[in-house]
């Protein structure tokens, strides 16, 4: 065994060591949660049994009925009893917990004399694979095919994340599109009041138009990025400047036909939103894989890197 086999045997030796009592500090700080919820109910019982035992104690009404009946004493000595086995309980509860904290402390002051390596035996591993892929053995054949697969897979979830967000950021965009819509298909309905003033409309038409400008990007963007992202929007909503500024009692039919519109790309905006989501769910389920498929193969890497004698 070589010098390099020698330092990795160590080191593996070194993390399985510090792998035991990280798990064990896991399970203790599981365990420690545990134990704080069941003294707090242990807190709180024996507080409302402490509290009944002072309501018996405490001149009352129910008290004078107690005793009355000859039965306030009798009462009492029940709740004083209850009460007691409740404070044992919660000092039982916060004994145990004193001790499972003691423990975690000990355990965490034992892992500070056990450095970390698994950087070290990574950049050991390395060394060794570099050295393996100069003997131009198959072993280094499957290295080198590894690596490139690893590469190519690397940059594969970069496009994929970078998509994913350009997808999270245009469905928001989207929606809040679809929000201002809704308002101004809302404000539509009421315009055909004779009484109601109409101008609000087109105000929120034109902030729909402003959103619009921010969303078509996005989806130009998406459809660059992604073969199966065809993502498109074609919405009318210039509604034209006579609409806008004729007299309420002559424009009931261009009103309608502007209500029409905003019908038209709600429905529109609808759609896009629901295509979009699923194109970001389609993007999260090939990161998963994609993620998935690279640690599979670091971890073949790894272990020929590792076990291939040199």
């Amino acid at each position: 065994m070589n010098d390099l086999d020698i330092r990795l045997s160590a080191l593996r030796e070194a993390i399985a060591q510090r792998n035991v009592l990280t798990g064990q500090e896991a399970a203790l700080m599981e365990h420690i949660a545990a134990l704080e919820q069941e003294l707090a109910q242990r807190e709180q019982t024996y507080t409302d049994e402490q509290a009944d035992v002072d309501k018996l104690e405490e001149p009352s009404l129910k008290g004078l009925f107690l005793d009355l009946a000859g039965l306030r004493e009798k009462a009492l000595a029940r709740e004083q009893e209850e009460a007691l086995a409740a404070g044992e309980q919660r000092d039982a509860a916060a004994h145990e917990l004193d001790v499972a904290r003691a423990d975690l402390e000990r355990l965490r002051r034992e892992l500070a004399f056990i450095p970390d390596r698994r950087q070290e035996h990574a950049d050991l591993v390395a060394k060794k694979a570099e050295a393996l892929k100069q003997t131009g053995s198959p072993a280094a054949a499957r290295l080198l095919d590894l690596e490139q697969a690893m590469a190519r897979l690397d940059e594969q979830q970069t496009v994929l994340q970078e998509a994913a967000v350009t997808a999270e950021q245009a469905l928001g965009c989207a929606r809040e599109l679809q929000d201002l819509l809704n308002v101004a298909s809302t404000i539509a309905l009421n315009d055909l009041w004779p009484s109601f003033d109409f101008r609000s409309k087109y105000e929120t038409l034109e902030q729909a138009k402003q959103s619009l400008c921010l969303l078509q990007p996005l989806l130009d963007d998406l459809n660059g990025k992604q073969d199966d992202a065809v993502l498109h929007i074609d919405l009318q909503l210039e509604m034209g400047e006579r609409l806008r500024t004729m007299d309420r009692h002559n424009s009931t039919v261009g009103e309608v036909i502007v209500s029409n519109k905003i019908d038209t790309a709600c429905a529109e905006v609808r759609d896009l939103r629901r295509r979009i989501a699923a194109l970001r769910g389609r993007l999260n389920e090939r990161i998963q894989a994609a993620g998935e498929e690279l640690a599979r193969i670091r971890t073949e890497w790894g272990r020929l890197a590792e076990e291939t004698p040199l």
